[in-house]
């Protein structure tokens, strides 16, 4: 009797210890999102870095779309979506972070979560779908996942 009580806290302290290590792999995720914003911005403004095509320009803003994602190669569920939108005129960067869970029309596949959208179809259709939900282009986009995060940390130190 006694050994069956350990076993099944032993199992308990485990699962714990595993819910812990994905929250954190969840809020790395979102640190690291919020970085590489804080990079972009950090480009984007003081060094001018902007494609000027007629097609940007008539729209007046640049968007971006960054996804962070649990796996790329698989097309995982996204975890973290923003948009990030800058007018190349007066420099202001606007960020939206859309809630994955939020409820939107996929093209081809229905009324579904939006995070959903880049397990359906990858970039091409989170970019899509983000595109008609807020119905702004999107001109370019950045998938991270953690792995990207480690490797990142790897190269800073």
């Amino acid at each position: 009797m006694m050994h069956e009580n350990n076993l099944g806290e032993r199992i308990k302290r485990n699962k714990g210890r595993e819910l812990k290590k994905n929250k954190e792999k969840k809020v790395i995720l979102i640190m690291f999102s919020i970085l590489l914003l804080v990079v972009l911005i950090f480009l984007l403004k003081y060094f001018g870095i902007f494609p000027f095509s007629s097609d940007i320009l008539s729209h007046n803003r640049v968007n971006i779309l960054i996804v962070g994602c649990d796996e790329i190669e698989n097309h995982g569920r996204a975890d973290t979506i923003v948009l990030l939108s800058i007018s190349p005129k007066s420099k202001d960067v606007l960020i939206l972070s859309i809630p994955r869970d939020t409820r939107v029309e996929i093209p081809g596949r229905g009324m579904d979560k939006i995070n959903h959208a880049y397990a359906f179809g990858g970039e091409k259709l989170i970019s899509k779908t983000v595109s008609s939900f807020l119905d702004v282009p999107i001109h370019f986009y950045a998938v991270v996942d953690f792995n990207g995060f480690v490797n990142i940390i790897d190269e800073l130190g």
